[in-house]
């Protein structure tokens, strides 16, 4: 990954984590399952959202996203950074942003079939929205089931759909 868009990165993550707004900041943790056409997913990681009003947030995270491709027996694992804008209400919460994947390395599931060639330069940006529901357990902690839209993967060859489940603490 070329140092323009780490750099790129690291801006846009401390312009959200530095805007004042009025209400709180959540972390939160998420484990999430994708499927595309053939190939299913799994991510796991950690979240970020800030409020800038009573409606809208801005969201991100940092995650690592597992490919199983089993037509080839191996795993691929992706660093993934979604960034969103996310308009919260009492029955739904919609946001949309852009997802960016990087690849992290893979592994065999089996020894029955090497791969040709590994590409170590992936890094691929996608539009991503998502429906979510908060549900407050109390005044610090928040359960937050999500739908998830990829617009498309580290492999370019359809968009992925899935659902997660997120447990949210107000700072």
């Amino acid at each position: 990954m070329s140092l323009n868009k780490i750099s790129l990165i690291v801006v846009m993550l401390m312009a959200i984590l530095n805007l004042n707004a009025q209400n709180k900041a959540k972390i939160g943790v998420l484990s999430a399952f994708e499927i595309n056409d053939y190939i299913s997913s799994y991510k796991y990681g950690i979240s970020f959202e800030k409020s800038i009003s009573n409606h809208w947030a801005f969201e991100t995270g940092m995650f690592a996203k597992n490919y199983v491709l089993p037509t080839v027996n191996i795993k691929e694992m992706y660093g993934n950074i979604p960034i969103y804008i996310k308009y919260n209400t009492k029955i739904v919460n919609v946001g949309i942003g852009l997802n960016s994947y990087y690849y992290l390395g893979w592994n065999y599931i089996s020894t029955l079939v090497e791969p040709a060639s590994v590409n170590l330069d992936i890094f691929k940006i996608s539009f991503m929205a998502k429906l979510s529901k908060d549900i407050e357990l109390n005044e610090k902690i928040t359960l937050e089931p999500e739908i998830i839209f990829d617009s498309s993967n580290p492999f370019g060859n359809s968009s992925e759909f899935g659902a997660g489940l997120k447990v949210k603490y107000a700072l």
